[in-house]
């Protein structure tokens, strides 16, 4: 459930007027408060694959009993026509904790009960807080206070992550993270999920792990910062779970994995709760920035009982849980098109919504785009000169001047530069090795990794392949041990050494 912002305008249609609040009870009263959001109910299957929204309010605020009985009511009409529901999402909004509260749920942490009756039924409905509003949040309240401490008494402050983003931008080069200037200044797009999950990534606590080993100076003390962005990357990731093809966290909750899932949650469960703000006892779930911080408590507490009930009970209705079903995306998604079907309207009144809201009902697909200037009619392969394919060579090998003389000519090889020159500068001034930091070459080194994962797939060559990969680990692989999974290359030196001078002519 959710709702969605429509424009105070009251209108005539010629037969009644759009615009009032509408509960369903068909009452049509100018002394009516004008709607100003929409309450909008939709299911989405657990183990299928489809969704519905079922029921719209206009309201103009709701308290939290009025809330609490609309959702009765939904439950139990869904429940009229075959429908087990499982489980409740909504946002952190206070009059949502409350409705859920008066419905039975306890949030006390030492005793919590995530989930309140089904009223038929008797069975447990568990609540979600929606995990992508979680997470915003607590990069707020990260971003607003600056520190917290944990159990350990590390420090996590806010002002590692603006040095890492300095850092960066004064290099000229990225640590593999997605961090730019709109992460730092995040205020300006608070609502933005996709750079809340950019910020608090395994990429930037892998950057900050680099920083602190090299001994960067600004990066001291940073383990506090480091672990808190893997906690909540780690929650984020099992609470955002799709499909089985996934890897790592984002896999499915299974028997398969049940003792690894549990053991995380239940470790990222001790570390949220035991935060402090910074330089005093008070815990981060009692103070006014708590929600984030117990939104994921909550989500922790109820995913785990979903999967016992679910997945792991002696008859079990569900092979496997995907945690995605229980996010806001799927209705946030349906917003997203009521809007765009304004066009350059993107707040609709009470009669726009109404009459976007019945079309999607009748025909609720959302087609792909197989519309536009230009359209794949033909596939025209781009010519590519590799080892995989078998080429008659002749006898005589034309030298690499050869080879390049047939292109345009390049800064790298240009006849038009005389020998005479070559023995006055051995080197190009422009690519002096004072261009690159220590810290720029283990980046580069890093690229030159990917670009040798990438040759590997064509080259068929086993020599070659031997030739742009080195088995020996040195000092320049550094930011490769840190990233490494287990499928990373580790360039050769030659590799690198070309890579260095390509970013050195770039720069």
């Amino acid at each position: 459930m959710d709702e969605i912002a429509i424009r105070q305008h009251v209108e005539w249609d010629g037969n009644k007027y759009h615009g009032y609040i509408d509960m369903g009870t068909k009452l049509d009263d100018d002394t009516l408060p004008v709607a100003k959001e929409a309450l909008v109910f939709m299911v989405v299957a657990l183990n299928s694959s489809w969704k519905m929204q079922v029921g719209y309010f206009l309201i103009n605020g709701l308290a939290a009993n009025e809330r609490g009985n609309l959702v009765v009511q939904c439950i139990k009409r869904l429940h009229s026509v075959g429908i087990r529901v499982e489980s409740l999402t909504f946002d952190g909004a206070s009059s949502n904790v409350a409705m859920v509260k008066q419905l039975g749920c306890d949030f006390d942490t030492n005793n919590m009960k995530s989930h309140f009756s089904h009223p038929i039924t008797e069975s447990p409905v568990r609540v979600f807080l929606d995990p992508y509003h979680m997470l915003k949040l607590v990069r707020n309240a990260l971003g607003d206070m600056k520190a917290f401490t944990d159990s350990a008494g590390n420090t996590v402050m806010w002002r590692y992550i603006e040095r890492l983003h300095q850092l960066q931008e004064n290099e000229g080069l990225h640590l593999g993270n997605k961090l730019r200037a709109s992460h730092i200044a995040w205020v300006k797009k608070k609502m933005n999920v996709k750079l809340a999950a950019q910020l608090l990534s395994d990429s930037v606590a892998d950057s900050l792990q680099f920083c602190l080993d090299e001994k960067i100076e600004g990066f001291e003390g940073c383990e506090g910062t480091i672990q808190f962005i893997r906690t909540f990357n780690v929650l984020f990731d099992i609470l955002n779970s799709r499909n089985l093809c996934s890897n790592g966290w984002k896999v499915p909750l299974q028997s398969l994995n049940e003792s690894k899932i549990k053991t995380a949650l239940n470790t990222a469960k001790i570390y949220i709760a035991s935060l402090k703000v910074h330089g005093e006892e008070m815990l981060m779930i009692k103070c006014r920035r708590k929600m984030g911080f117990l939104g994921f408590l909550i989500c922790i507490n109820s995913v785990l009982n979903m999967f016992d009930g679910l997945v792991m009970s002696p008859s079990p209705p569900l092979k496997f849980l995907t945690t995605y079903k229980m996010s806001q995306d799927h209705i946030e998604l349906f917003f997203g098109k009521i809007r765009s079907m304004g066009g350059w309207n993107n707040n609709p009144t009470c009669r726009q919504f109404s009459a976007a809201y019945k079309k999607i009902l009748v025909n609720n697909d959302i087609k792909d785009v197989t519309r536009g200037n230009c359209l794949p009619i033909e596939s025209v392969q781009i010519l590519t000169v590799s080892s995989g394919y078998h080429t008659n060579i002749s006898s005589t090998v034309p030298s690499v001047l050869d080879i390049n003389m047939t292109c345009t000519k390049t800064r790298l090889c240009d006849s038009s530069v005389s020998n005479e020159n070559d023995s006055e500068s051995e080197e190009d001034p422009c690519i002096s090795s004072s261009m690159i930091s220590q810290f720029s070459e283990k980046i580069v080194a890093y690229i030159a990794g990917f670009v040798c994962s990438k040759l590997r797939k064509s080259i068929t060559c086993d020599v070659c392949n031997g030739v742009i990969v080195n088995s020996n680990v040195s000092p320049v692989h550094s930011l490769i041990n840190v990233k490494n999974k287990g499928g990373l290359c580790f360039p050769s030196e030659d590799v690198i050494n070309i890579s260095l001078t390509c970013e050195k002519i770039f720069r």
